[in-house]
């Protein structure tokens, strides 16, 4: 449905938000005249919110004016691909890829997936089409155990907040590669970053490796909240403090750790250097 001549953003969110408004609200709201309108836009909205089916909703919104498209700041997404599937005879990512294309103040961005998660192959579509856009904040959650496919993606620079679940297996040809493609998606914004958490879980089966920490010295001066999931090696934790100095908030997520086993962490801090034991049996 197109938008009203009168108001830039399309008339069934208008109706919606209508709809919800007390009665001298909707009457103040239809004696403001078409400029006071125009500009509260940016002020009243941040993000619009739909709970219906993903892909009808933004086909939707494909057919609002550009001015409603540029106050859009954030998006989340959180849809089951079996449902559409049986409904819809479209590719789903494919449209949501292009209308993100359509959003140049974009500021932050989520992306799960119930049924299944993002795959691999979707990785360079979904970057690529937040390249334009002045993002901060990124949530990714990919799955299923898929292999890497193609040469890693380089992620969009100058995040401050990412988030990523990365349940990816390595090509089978490239020893090394799912890990690879992780460190690809993060590098360009360690020198940003405030705020990362990462669960690097690929099939316990197949995968010995481990996500470096110190990958991340590049982000020592900016980092403050780290949430990592960590395998079984007490001796990463020593690195914490030294590679990380100014983390306000740490959390970490153990995995695959033996019943009964204890972790040892040596502390430092900036201005004396002492050590103190902690002790968790799992």
């Amino acid at each position: 449905m197109a938008p009203s001549p009168d108001f830039p953003l399309p008339l069934e969110l208008l109706t919606e938000i209508v709809k919800l408004l007390p009665t001298q609200d909707q009457r103040t709201l239809s004696l403001a005249s078409q400029v006071t309108r125009i500009y509260s836009i940016p002020f009243a909205f941040r993000n619009l919110r739909y709970t219906e089916q993903v892909v009808s909703k933004i086909l939707k919104i494909h057919q609002a004016s550009q001015g409603v498209k540029d106050v859009i700041r954030f998006v989340s997404t959180l849809s089951s691909q079996r449902t559409l599937l049986k409904r819809n005879a479209i590719n789903k990512e494919a449209v949501i890829f292009e209308f993100l294309k359509s959003l140049p103040n974009l500021q932050s961005f989520e992306f799960t997936q119930i049924y299944p998660l993002i795959r691999p192959a979707h990785i360079p579509q979904l970057i690529n089409s937040l390249q334009h856009a002045p993002l901060n904040e990124l949530v990714l959650a990919t799955g299923n155990y898929a292999p890497v496919d193609g040469p890693p993606t380089t992620g969009p620079p100058g995040l401050t907040k990412i988030s990523i679940k990365w349940n990816i297996n390595d090509n089978p040809d490239e020893v090394g590669s799912s890990l690879a493609y992780l460190y690809e998606l993060i590098r360009p914004s360690l020198s940003t970053l405030v705020q990362l958490s990462v669960n690097y879980s690929p099939d316990p089966e197949t995968h010995r490796d481990h996500f470096d920490l110190k990958f991340l010295e590049p982000a020592r001066e900016t980092l403050r909240v780290l949430d990592y999931a960590l395998q079984p090696d007490e001796s990463v934790l020593e690195l914490i403090p030294e590679i990380l100095p100014h983390l306000k908030k740490l959390s970490i997520k153990w995995l695959n750790i033996p019943s009964g086993q204890s972790v040892l962490w040596k502390v430092r801090s900036q201005l004396k250097v002492h050590s103190a034991l902690t002790s968790r049996i799992l």
